[in-house]
């Protein structure tokens, strides 16, 4: 039968009287050892009747590159490459690039390298010597979003769509079969899968006769879908007649877009998939509530002024294409009843973070960004009223050469307005937050002031200042402008409303594991922008939480480059000391030597950041008592003792990822080591932390032990 055929494609058996493991194929087996490669000619393995096969599947161009992969099971004789398994990361995307390698192995099973010889996944058999065949692993076994006829789902298992048609990264939508017998689709909240409330109910929970609960979900070897009754009654899924098994293949997907479907198409034929059953029928509308309008679903569109936030993916969120700067309410998808349309749409108006309003009847939703779950109907009996920038003014300019003074009096006056101090640093007076406004924007800015006021080198100045504002990367806070009259040294940057790195870290709630290690990840490439693809290498001397500032999506973007050098241009001793930076971020030689500062100062002030943003800790807490006050010295005594889990206490996410956890501790080692030439450059750096080199096991940073315990 069709199923049985690929009932066996994966299943790993152990032979009486050798080592050779049946992949089924067909020349029968496929010894221990094998490999495939992605991007090379080397011939996938096929199921024993040829109609799936097992190999790279190569992605295409809406994935940004032709040299992305999937390992997947898919039909063999249809034109269209049908995914129907592929690897599983849970948290990670399963694509990988040209060059990676799988390969059966008699320790591990089904062993995925990518090109530089990382494990990215692996079956997790171990096989034993035994005179009998049994299976160890199989795929039937560990679906992914598609069933196939014969297959049997139990409580607790489940489905998990894709982000999308291409894209094998786990989605938003789940199909469950729950411990209380009812099959679910819901949506869940990514990357922790919490399960959200559910779209779809099977309704098969019997509360006054338990017997009369659903218990297994079946998909026959006939292509008729049913949910099994612990007293073997059926509740039918599949109500309509179908094809008969032998001329037509048969699937069920939990799609991208939240819709689970049952399908068939003719074998060796040329046609389109039809559909059996799908639910639900319309899932933009299936749930209702106080939500807003349309809870689930998809993008896609964004509509006028608005961009997706991520352009490789489709039917991702959208963010604005302009700068919100205002201030007021912070809460997504806030009810305000009973309003009038008005009265709607003049709240949004007046609220920063609102970005569209949706009126209907007497009930008006605020939605913030991202935007999602929006969808265009003549059905729906409402407004959206969508906020974006009065006519077509082009961004903010790039800051211009030194002006000619005569050229003062011609240009249009710019008043800061609702001034507040923020704070000051080693290299800065003070900080205000203001408004520049102008005939047709206003903007929210940062002023900073310059701590040391000389005489002397203005051409130097405003030649090193137009420089630092060609230095354009999404890590980098953007320069707008400059004031060089007098002796008054002002720089204007781009306010960033969440503030600096510190705020998000030491607050009482800490912040998600993932997002943390997402903007470690940022930071570290800010950084190797500055010290690499500058024109002129620019040295920070000063990296810390305070000069980390998160936009309104918590990317990270460094602030305060290049000050360091401004500041040198009187050569003043001291403003030498001044750009040693911040005591506790700089190893302890070169803070009290008067020695010549090197891109090495930022790697070591990095790797006490990267140790702040794993522990979310002050890198010097004296609350903590003398024995764990110094972050570094405690972090490494916890690496050596293999006790990490220490320096994430309480994090569960974090523990759950404790290799990663390692890795990142492994690699702020390196960076803090006291002597320079032993740290890493920012390439290596970036290099470490997305995987692409190996992260050895890294030495005491200390010259002396600087541990009691």
């Amino acid at each position: 039968m069709a199923s049985a055929k690929f009932y066996f494609i994966f299943l790993l058996f152990l032979f009486p009287y050798d080592l050779h493991l049946a992949i089924a194929q067909t020349n029968g087996t496929v010894p221990v050892g094998s490999t495939l490669t992605a991007g090379t000619d080397s011939s996938p393995w096929l199921s024993p009747s040829g109609d799936f096969t097992f190999g790279f599947h190569q992605l295409g161009k809406e994935n940004n590159s032709n040299d992305l992969f999937s390992l997947s099971i898919f039909y063999n004789k249809i034109p269209k490459k049908i995914v129907v398994w592929y690897t599983d990361n849970e948290d990670q995307n399963p694509v990988v690039p040209r060059g990676s390698q799988v390969k059966l192995t008699a320790d591990q099973g089904l062993v995925l390298n990518d090109p530089q010889g990382k494990q990215v996944w692996s079956s997790k058999l171990i096989l034993v010597q035994s005179f009998s065949s049994s299976r160890l692993w199989d795929s039937f076994s560990n679906p992914t979003d598609t069933l196939l006829p014969g297959k049997m789902m139990e409580t607790e298992q489940g489905l998990f769509s894709g982000k999308s048609d291409t894209n094998f990264s786990r989605g938003r939508f789940q199909f469950r079969l729950l411990k209380d017998s009812n099959l679910v689709l819901n949506i869940a909240n990514l990357p922790t899968d919490l399960a959200y409330d559910a779209y779809y109910i099977s309704g098969t929970y019997d509360s006054t006769n338990s017997s009369n609960s659903g218990y297994q979900v079946m998909f026959n070897e006939s292509g008729y879908m049913y949910i099994l009754r612990r007293n073997g009654r059926r509740f039918d899924l599949t109500t309509e007649r179908v094809v008969p098994a032998a001329d037509f293949y048969h699937r069920a997907t939990l799609n991208f877009d939240g819709v689970f479907v049952q399908s068939f198409y003719l074998k060796n034929g040329n046609g389109n998939w039809s559909v059996v059953w799908s639910q639900p029928e319309n899932i933009c509308v299936n749930i209702g509530g106080e939500l807003g309008s349309g809870a689930y679903g998809f993008n896609s569109i964004c509509p006028k002024g608005y961009s997706l936030l991520d352009e490789n993916e489709k039917y991702g969120s959208c963010k604005a294409d302009f700068e919100l700067s205002c201030n007021g309410g912070r809460q997504d998808y806030e009810l305000s009843r009973p309003y009038d349309e008005v009265q709607c749409k003049n709240n949004c108006l007046s609220d920063c973070f609102c970005v569209v309003a949706i009126f209907r009847g007497d009930s008006c939703w605020s939605k913030k960004l991202p935007l999602s779950n929006g969808r265009a109907h003549s059905s729906v009996n409402g407004k959206a009223f969508l906020k974006y920038k009065k006519g077509d003014d082009p961004d903010p300019p790039s800051v211009p050469s030194p002006p000619d003074p005569e050229d003062k009096k011609k240009r249009n006056m710019m008043n800061v307005t609702r001034s507040v101090l923020l704070g000051s640093s080693v290299f800065v007076n003070f900080t205000l937050v203001g408004v520049i406004q102008t005939s047709t924007r206003t903007t929210v800015i940062v002023v900073k002031k310059l701590d040391r006021v000389f005489q002397d080198g203005e051409k130097e100045f405003k030649n090193e200042v137009v420089m630092i504002g060609q230095t354009y990367h999404k890590n980098l806070v953007r320069l707008l402008g400059f004031c060089d009259e007098g002796q008054n040294r002002l720089l204007v940057y781009k306010f960033l409303n969440n503030g600096t790195l510190a705020s998000f870290l030491f607050e009482n709630l800490k912040p998600g594991w993932n997002l943390r290690a997402n903007i470690a990840f940022q930071i570290a490439r800010g950084l190797l922008h500055l010290h690499v693809n500058c024109s002129s290498q620019i040295i920070h001397c000063d990296i810390k939480p305070q000069n980390i500032l998160l936009d309104d999506y918590y990317n990270a973007q460094i602030s305060d480059f290049g000050l360091a050098k401004l500041l040198t241009l009187n050569q003043s001793k001291a403003i030498k000391k001044a750009i040693r930076g911040t005591k506790g971020y700089v190893a302890s030689p070169e803070w009290f030597r008067n020695s010549t500062i090197t891109a090495n100062v930022d790697v070591y002030s990095f790797g006490v950041l990267l140790l702040e943003i794993i522990s979310c800790r002050k890198s010097f807490d004296i609350e903590m008592g003398e024995e764990y006050a110094i972050l570094t010295d405690w972090a490494f005594d916890c690496y050596r003792n293999g006790k990490l889990d220490d320096l994430v206490e309480g994090d569960m996410e974090a523990m759950n990822d404790i290799k990663c956890v390692e890795k990142l501790v492994m690699v702020s080692i390196w960076c803090i080591q006291e002597d320079p030439s032993l740290r890493p450059t920012m390439r290596k750096v970036s290099q470490m932390l997305e995987v692409v080199v190996e992260v050895d096991v890294p030495p005491n940073p200390s010259t002396f032990s600087c541990s009691k315990r």
